[in-house]
C-alpha cells in the first residue's frame, strides 16, 4: 500500500492486482462468509481526500508501467491502475479473497489514473508506518465508494494459506540501505520489479509487501508469521508457476527454473508452507464506472 510501483511481465500476469485467474477461486470465498452488512461510502470513517482526480487511462499499451503511490503528506498518485487492483490495495486484500457479483470483468481490464490529496495535517509525516498506510487505505476506501458507488460486504473464513516462517538457518536479505524515517518521493521505499518469470527485486522492502506482491502469483492467499520487522534487499531467481504441493510433481522444480517454495528458502532464508487461517474475504456487491471530477 505504501510507495509501490509494479512492472508487469505481460498484461495475463500482472497488477498488484488484476488477476483474472482470481474469478476460478472466487466462488467458494463466499461460502462460510459471514454475514456482515454491506460497507458503503457511509460506513467509512470520516476521513476523506481533499482533493481528488480520477480519470480513465487512455493507452493502450498493457505493457506500460504501472504506479500506485502513497506520498508523505497523504498524496495519492496512481497510473494505469485497474478499477480491481484499486479495490485490493484499498482494502489490503487478497485476490484469492474476493468475490465479484455480477458481471463486472471491466473492472479488471479498464485502468484508471488518481491524483488526490488529503487536508494538511490528515496524515502527519511523522505518523508510524503502519498508521499512515491504515488511515491512506480507509481514505481510498471513501474515494472508490464516492466516485464508484463501490459497495463492498466483508466477512471471515477459515481456508488454506501458505504461512510464511523464517527458514532454519535464519534469513538471506540483507537490511536495506535506508530505514522508514528516510523513505519519500526522491528515495522510494516499498517497491519491487519483476515477478512470477523474473524473481523479485526490491531494495528497501517488508515482509508484508513481498507476501503483496507474490500473491498475485498464488493459488492461496499468504500470510505473515514471521514477526520480520523493518526493510530489507531482496533479489531472487524467478519461479516456476505456483502449484499446491501434493502428492504427484506439483510444487517441483524444472530443469531451468526452481518453485517458489526453493525460491524462498534458498534465497531468502524464508519458508513457504501450506497452513490454514482465517482471513477476511470480501463481495465486491456493486460498483459503477466512476462520476465526473
Amino acid at each position: 500500500m505504501r510507495q509501490r510501483i509494479l512492472k508487469e511481465l505481460n498484461a495475463g500476469k500482472r497488477l498488484l492486482l488484476g488477476t483474472l485467474a482470481a474469478l476460478a477461486v472466487a466462488s467458494p470465498v463466499a461460502i462460510g462468509m459471514l454475514h456482515s452488512p454491506p460497507m458503503r461510502a457511509q460506513d467509512v470513517p470520516a476521513a476523506r481526500f481533499e482533493v481528488a482526480s480520477v480519470k480513465a487511462d487512455p493507452s493502450a499499451d498493457v505493457r506500460a508501467l504501472r504506479k500506485f503511490q502513497m506520498l508523505p503528506g497523504g498524496r495519492l498518485t496512481v497510473e494505469n491502475v485497474s478499477l480491481y487492483g484499486l479495490i485490493l490495495s484499498a482494502y489490503g486484500a487478497s485476490a484469492r479473497s474476493v468475490q465479484m457479483s455480477g458481471e463486472l470483468d471491466w473492472i479488471q481490464e479498464e485502468r484508471y489514473n488518481i491524483d488526490a490529496t488529503a487536508e494538511k495535517g490528515a496524515v502527519p509525516a511523522n505518523l508510524p508506518a503502519t498508521v499512515r498506510e491504515e488511515r491512506m487505505r480507509r481514505m481510498l476506501q471513501a474515494l472508490l465508494a464516492e466516485r464508484f458507488k463501490l459497495v463492498v460486504r466483508r466477512g471471515s473464513k477459515e481456508q488454506p494459506v501458505y504461512a510464511v516462517t523464517v527458514a532454519k538457518g535464519g534469513i538471506k536479505m540483507a537490511k536495506a540501505a535506508v530505514e522508514e524515517k528516510d523513505c519519500g518521493e526522491d528515495n522510494p521505499c516499498h517497491t519491487f520489479m519483476g515477478g512470477q518469470g523474473r524473481g523479485v527485486h526490491g531494495k528497501a522492502v517488508t515482509v508484508e509487501d513481498l507476501i503483496s506482491f507474490v500473491e498475485n502469483w498464488s493459488d492461496r492467499p499468504i500470510i505473515d508469521r514471521t514477526e520480520l520487522r523493518g526493510l530489507y534487499n531482496m533479489n531472487t531467481d524467478g519461479w516456476v508457476p505456483m502449484r499446491e504441493r501434493g502428492g504427484g510433481n506439483e510444487g517441483m522444480d524444472d530443469p531451468v527454473r526452481p518453485t517458489i517454495f526453493t525460491v524462498f528458502e534458498k534465497q531468502l532464508g524464508l519458508k513457504l508452507e501450506p497452513a490454514k487461517a482465517v482471513v477476511d474475504v470480501f463481495e465486491i456487491e456493486h460498483v459503477e464506472r466512476p462520476t465526473g471530477n
